[in-house]
């Protein structure tokens, strides 16, 4: 190359470094985010905002701008487990595996759950979702604090729809973390010895036995069972988590230590996962363990203690 050139495109290649701004991924502060994190963040590299709701609810309070559309009704799966049949639970790794190379999440994804959170059954559907993306080993995930109540009490932009997934991302499971998660005779154990602090998330006149979900074969707890309803899990005014302070105290009002091993569960292992999240994400107890099958693979068997009424 004639020297006379060279200062030329050395200040091309300079002015191409100048100019060209780098790409940073994005780094999570925490198991929550809240609105204003989020919306400063939203065109991060490798973000990924998943909303997760209901096909009845698409039009209810709109969409993060590119958020993409988990359908709540493919989060869990009816298969059988150990032998049994059951509806609602875990996806296996092959079908967690097609569910997010569906929605084009790979491994590297910064993935941002964000529920409805208009009633505490939908900010529970954002932890559910949570909580099966870490049970698969995908840990750079947060949940949306408030979810889009919040964001839209707020008046922040929203889509109507949500993002459409053009193409398909190619999505491998290395861990599964089973420790997240109790089986029925990890709970049946715990019935027996007392040593682990067994939780049903569900209201007081399912947990007394008034009332009972279809897919429930028995009125009642199970035995040994404290009570930490979901509907407190909300601040009612924001929509958002109350403060841990609040719900540390409100714990410990229902006999329940968030310091000691717990399991949670309800019907179906939906409502329970706010519970887990509280316990196991936002205070840092790491022996919490999920009750997947809940009430309904409890109650499959009869044999298994119920109780209806207070203990």
């Amino acid at each position: 190359m004639p020297s006379l050139y060279r200062p030329i495109v050395k200040m091309a290649l300079t002015l191409t470094l100048v100019f060209t701004p780098p790409a940073f991924a994005v780094d999570l502060p925490g198991p929550l985010v809240e609105t204003a994190w989020l919306s400063a963040n939203l065109n991060s590299k490798d973000l990924v905002v998943v909303d997760v709701r209901l096909k009845d609810d698409i039009t209810t309070l709109g969409f993060v701008p590119g958020a993409r559309w988990w359908d709540w009704s493919e989060v869990r799966v009816d298969r059988s487990v150990d032998g049994v049949e059951l509806e609602s639970v875990v996806p296996t790794k092959a079908q967690f595996e097609a569910l997010m190379a569906a929605l084009n999440i790979t491994p590297s994804s910064t993935v941002v759950i964000v529920p409805l959170s208009h009633t505490p059954s939908s900010f529970t559907m954002g932890t559910r979702a949570y909580w099966t993306l870490k049970y698969f080993g995908h840990d750079k995930v947060a949940l949306l604090n408030g979810g889009m109540a919040k964001w839209t009490a707020e008046k922040k932009t929203s889509n109507f729809v949500p993002q459409t997934v053009a193409q398909h991302s190619v999505y491998r499971v290395k861990t599964v973390h089973q420790e997240l998660l109790a089986k029925t005779a990890d709970v049946m154990a715990a019935v027996d010895k007392r040593n682990v602090q067994i939780v049903d998330a569900r209201t007081p006149e399912f947990y007394l036995g008034q009332k009972k979900k279809d897919y429930v074969y028995a009125k009642g707890h199970i035995s040994g069972a404290k009570i930490f309803a979901n509907t407190e899990v909300q601040d009612k005014q924001t929509r958002a988590f109350k403060s841990t302070a609040a719900l540390k105290a409100q714990l410990a009002q229902n006999g329940i230590d968030v310091d000691q091993p717990m399991i949670t569960y309800c019907d179906s292992g939906h409502l329970s996962t706010g519970l887990w999240f509280i316990a196991h994400e936002m205070m840092g107890n790491k022996n919490v363990r999920l009750y997947d099958g809940s009430m309904h693979e409890w109650t499959k068997d009869p044999k298994r203690p119920v109780v209806t009424g207070q203990e």
